[in-house]
């Protein structure tokens, strides 16, 4: 009899124990935490931040190229780059179909920025829109034409499951 008193003594010690711990480890009510401070939980960020210092951005993707026409594709903004310096060696019209920034921007309404350079000294780059991309410029409504060593700001923004909105700005030297 002893016995069975003792495990029986030990079985509830055991459980006092489970629920002491269920009950510490875990929250009370609301098991979302609402702000994280000083790191984030992961590469998804839900949250409002303030950066009051500033945030440097990197990324540098250089590309050389002899064709005529070329289709961006994925792989050139896999890096998630913040410049694309473009060294055309004839001038050259890249097409940006919106599959080539699914992965830069892959949530309706996510927004990237690139900067791109035109590296040549003597060939322009002009750009066009490919499938399920519109092109917004402050231009006309042929391709925008990058100079020899100016720069373009490419603002691109996921407008839906298979469309891309992308501004493309240019800047003069002065």
């Amino acid at each position: 009899m002893k016995n069975t008193t003792v495990l029986k003594t030990l079985g509830w010690a055991i459980v006092i124990v489970f629920l002491f711990w269920l009950v510490t480890t875990f929250p009370k009510g609301n098991t979302v935490i609402q702000q994280i401070v000083g790191a984030n939980a992961g590469p998804i960020v839900y949250d409002h931040q303030y950066f009051l210092a500033g945030v440097t951005s990197g990324g540098l993707v250089a590309t050389s190229t002899t064709v005529a026409t070329y289709g961006a594709v994925a792989k050139d903004f896999r890096q998630l780059p913040t410049v694309w310096v473009i060294t055309p060696n004839a001038e050259t019209t890249i097409t940006l179909p919106a599959a080539a920034f699914y992965e830069l921007v892959p949530t309706v309404g996510d927004k990237a920025v690139v900067y791109i350079k035109d590296a040549s000294a003597a060939d322009d780059i002009i750009f066009d829109a490919g499938t399920g991309l519109t092109l917004l410029k402050s231009e006309d409504d042929a391709g925008v034409t990058i100079g020899e060593g100016l720069w373009n700001r490419l603002t691109v923004t996921r407008s839906g499951a298979s469309a891309v909105v992308a501004l493309l700005e240019n800047f003069v030297a002065h």
